[in-house]
Parts: structure tokens; sequence; C-alpha cells
């Protein structure tokens, strides 16, 4: 449900981005989050030539702590559940940048995606152009005209660009309070590939279900049920696209199917709920407004023994990581904290890594790099050591990484939760403009990025004010499928350690995982003779140009598990 991030120019105009800049530094707070300005105690030694004092190497981490604040409130790190009790971000605290992040970007009272999103929902009248044969293309034309106005032109850079007065326009229609010129010019509107190709998209995704669903039906005398859960699914939209695509095709499965969708945002999680009504699938659709990290059992949600399909689009960009440095003559990882101090500066220090401060990183570099939690050989430290004595101005600590630990969360949770489950994830393999490197994704490096009169501007470090900047990284989903094979092989021994299996174990074949691009997935299935059929039927004769899917979303690709 993310951001149509890959059409957003890396070269903004000079004037706009000037302005821009400036604003944005009132709302940047992280005067001492990386190099200077921060004092360093008179008996300390001197341990780092370029970067001094982002580690403290004998020290507690209270005593690191009492560096900026003598408050015993921030003696212990805060976790994300207890950051989201605030209504504003708190100062003086401590916690793991993981969970730093996670706050800026979901807590509910001001995280981003709360209080900032505003996903892009194309009128549903924009089809009746596409259904006149006589103007094929209008909705095409449409589509490229509101994202030049949006991206592309000058003067977009003020308050009156085209979607934003479009979306104002349909406030007012629907009689809402208006907002403040600030909250409603700053409020960041997202294009979605399910958005901006409806219905197109959606029925891609429904025929490519539902094809795989017939074929395990095939060898049953009866239609078996059909099962789907979504992770955040935004305005709903897949959501009723794969119904409506159901229904109209496929009547008789469409009385046996069920889809959910889990949302962590209430206010998103009553839009779903809206859109379901008004699209009338309330009989097969529900809402559960709750996070799909660490899932428990509830009365609303339950584990789903039976074959079941799991959706996310765009979820992993946005799952928090976490961050780390490694010491160059040991090569031991530490890990990043952020200290909020009284003025609400921002400042990064690096601890060692345990199982009370954070076991499910730990957990994660055991599984993925367990030789790189191992202490380095005589040789390598031998030339750290020289290189540390003839490179002064070296920083002592490796650049920085980006750990996706939430990975694990992810999948232990779809894992219990949905045994036999198949997957559909689709989500960006590749970003500009990262931090580590803007031409390269170097180590996991995220995208830090907000819109300011309507021009996009970047951030260079992730220590900006909670709320404000969208926060998003790059898969690599080499080590994704990696990880997703170590857990299922975990979860085949858990099953076999718990005796017989049950019909609530694993799913009893073997999982076929493929990844290709999202574009040539589309197309393949969008191409196919019977699915040219239904869009003829559709568009009443007018044709579908499939160049104009292929040429957006290029960095983008689809993880299946069937």
């Amino acid at each position: 449900m993310q951001a149509y991030r890959s059409l957003l120019p890396r070269r903004l105009p000079t004037a706009a981005t000037r302005d821009a800049q400036e604003g944005i530094a009132r709302a940047q707070r992280s005067r001492g989050s990386t190099q200077g300005g921060v004092r360093t105690s008179a008996n300390q030694a001197n341990r780092y030539n370029y970067i001094q004092d982002e580690f403290s190497e004998g020290e507690s981490l209270n005593q690191l702590i009492s560096q900026f604040s003598q408050d015993s409130r921030i003696l212990q790190l805060q976790t994300a559940d207890q950051l989201a009790k605030f209504n504003h971000p708190p100062s003086p605290s401590i916690c793991l940048a993981r969970d730093f992040i996670h706050d800026s970007l979901y807590n509910p009272n001001y995280g981003y995606f709360f209080n900032q999103v505003e996903i892009f929902d194309r009128a549903s009248h924009t089809l009746q152009a596409l259904l006149n044969p006589a103007h094929p293309s209008d909705w095409t034309k449409s589509f490229e005209d509101d994202l030049y106005a949006e991206y592309f032109d000058p003067s977009s850079a003020q308050h009156q660009n085209q979607l934003l007065v479009r979306r104002q326009r349909h406030d007012d229609q629907q009689q809402e309070p208006p907002s403040s010129s600030s909250s409603s010019d700053q409020r960041q509107i997202w294009h979605t590939p399910t958005e901006l190709f409806k219905p197109w998209y959606a029925w891609s995704m429904a025929s490519y279900i539902v094809e795989n669903h017939l074929k395990e039906s095939s060898q049953k005398s009866k239609l078996k049920e059909l099962k789907i859960y979504e992770i955040g699914a935004g305005n709903g939209t897949l959501c009723c696209g794969i119904l409506d695509y159901i229904k109209e095709h496929h009547a008789g499965l469409y009385e046996v199917t069920q889809y959910t969708t889990i949302e962590l945002s209430t206010r998103l999680a009553q839009r779903q709920r809206d859109k379901i009504s008004h699209s009338g699938h309330e009989a097969h659709a529900r809402v559960v407004n709750r996070s799909i990290l660490g899932l428990t059992d509830s009365p609303e949600l339950s584990p789903c023994p039976e074959p079941c399909w799991v959706l996310g689009m765009e979820v992993l960009d946005n799952l928090s990581r976490d961050v780390i440095r490694r010491e160059r003559v040991s090569g031991e990882p530490l890990q990043s904290i952020v200290i909020t101090d009284y003025q609400g500066d921002y400042h990064e220090r690096f601890i060692p890594i345990t199982l009370e401060n954070n076991p499910a990183l730990l957990s994660y570099l055991d599984i993925m790099h367990p030789h790189r939690t191992q202490p380095r050989g005589a040789l390598t430290t031998m030339l750290e050591n020289l290189l540390a004595t003839y490179m002064p101005f070296r920083s002592n600590l490796t650049p920085h990484e980006f750990i996706p630990s939430n990975y694990l969360h992810l999948l232990r949770s779809i894992f219990r939760f949905f045994p036999r489950h198949r997957l559909i994830l689709s989500d960006f393999s590749h970003l500009p403009n990262t931090l580590n490197h803007p031409r390269s994704n170097r180590l996991g490096a995220p995208v830090v990025q907000t819109r300011y009169n309507g021009v996009t501007v970047p951030a260079s470090t992730f220590l900006v004010k909670p709320g404000m900047f969208d926060i998003f990284f790059p898969t690599d989903f080499g080590e994704f499928a990696r990880l997703y094979d170590h857990l299922h092989q975990e979860s085949l021994h858990d099953d076999d350690d718990d005796g017989a299996p049950t019909p609530s174990g694993v799913r009893p074949d073997s999982p076929c995982v493929g990844l290709q691009d999202q574009n040539q997935f589309l197309l393949r299935i969008l191409a196919s003779p019977h699915m040219q059929q239904l869009v003829r039927n559709k568009t009443k004769g007018a044709p579908l140009d499939l160049q104009r899917i292929f040429g957006y979303y290029q960095n983008v690709k689809v993880f299946t598990v069937t």
C-alpha cells in the first residue's frame, strides 16, 4: 500500500528545492545525531579517531545515558509498544533504532502512516473513459497528466497542485470539516499500482489465485473454500477488486470465498470497511484492526489450519530495521540506540547486542550471517590494527548496516497462524537515493523523504522528527527467500517434534518459491488469451495498452509461494 516511489524525481527545481530544504530544516530535529556537537567526558580515552564517542567501550548503558540526562526515567530501553502510548515524541527517552523507526512510522498518535498519508484513489468514473470505445486511452492520458502535475511540473511546487486540489474537492463533496491549511497542504499522497491500474492489477492477482486454487480443488469432488488474508490493505481496493473478479467470473467460488484484511491503522481499517460495504461484499470480507507482527490468537482472528492465501503488497519496505556497525578490529557487531535529549535532539550511540536487549536481532544474525557474529581471525585483526595505526582519520566502526530483523516476526506470524499458506508479496527490490549511497542499495539502507509544498525532499539520516518522514527500505529478495526456506525447515522439525502431523500442522507438500519482476508478472497474466477476452468484454472491445503498464514500477518484484 505504499507510495508510487519509482516515479519520484531525484533532480528537483533549484528554487523549489532551496525553499523546501529551508522549511524541512525546521522539522528535521537531528542537530546532534551524528558527528560532533556532543560533549565528551574529560576522563574518557580517545578511543575513536574520526567519529568519537559513538561506542563507549567499558561504560555501562546507564553511564552512557548519564551524559545526556540524569533522569532515571530513560535508564531503560523503551520498546515500540511503550512508545505507542505517547501523544507526542517523548523527550528524554532511549530506544533501539528499530523501535525509533517503527514509532516514527506507526505511532497511533503522531506516526507517519496515521497522519501524513493519503492513498491516491482514482475516482470510479475514470473507468467510464476506458469503457468508451471511442476514447480507449483517456484513462491513460488522465493518469499521466496527474503524475506530471504532481511530480514533474515546476509549478506543482505550490499548494494548488492537481492531486491536492482533487483531494480537497473530494473532501468538500463529502462535507468533511476543513483541516488547517498546513496539514492539508503537507498531507502525503501515495500512488499504488493497485489504485493506478485498477481494476487490472486486482484482476491479475485474482486470476493467479483462482487458477492455482482450482488446480488444487480439481482433485476433489467438492469445491474447496477459498480463504484470503491481506496484510496492510490500504484503501481496500485490492480486496474489493479481487472479490469483484471472483463474483463476476466464478460465481460458484465466490459463494465459498472469505477475505480478511489485517490492518494496523485504525483510519485505514475504517476506510476498508466502508469500501467493502459500498461494494456489497460484507458477507465475504471482514477487517481485523491489528498488527501482523507478533500476531497472537484472539476472538477476532484465530489461526487458519486450512490452505489459504496471504497477500502483502508493499509491506516489507516499511518494516523497521535494526541498525548495526561493526568494530573494525574485533568485528563485533554493535547495535544502534537513539537517545532523545531534553531539547528533542537525537543522538545515536552503539552498544553490544545481547539476548536481554535485542533477541530478535541476535536470532536473525545467527540464522542469516552466523560467520559474521564470530570473532575475526588473527590475520584480519592484525590488518585492521595496521590500518588503525597508519590511517588515523579512518573510522573505527564500519558503515551502517540496516538489518531486517522484523522479517523474522512477519514470517513467524505467517507460519504460526497460516501454516498451509500460499503467499504473494510485492515490493521494491531497488531504490534510488538511499542513505549509504544514492545510486546503489548498499547494506540495506533506506530512503528517507517527505514532501514540502508539493516538492519531494530527501533526508540524509533516519534520525528525523517522528511522523514527518517516510522511511522505506529496498528488499533483498534473495536473502528473504533464504530466510523463508530456513523457517520452513524449522517448521517441519517443530511438527516432527510434536509427533504425528495434525490438521493444524505444516502443508504436506513442498512449497514452490518464485520471484519475478512485477510488470512481467502482470503482463504474463493480462496477455493470456482468456484474460484478453475478459478485458475486451469489460471494455466493450477497447484494447488494453500493456506497454503502459510495463513502463512503470520496474524496480518492483513479486515473491510467490505456491
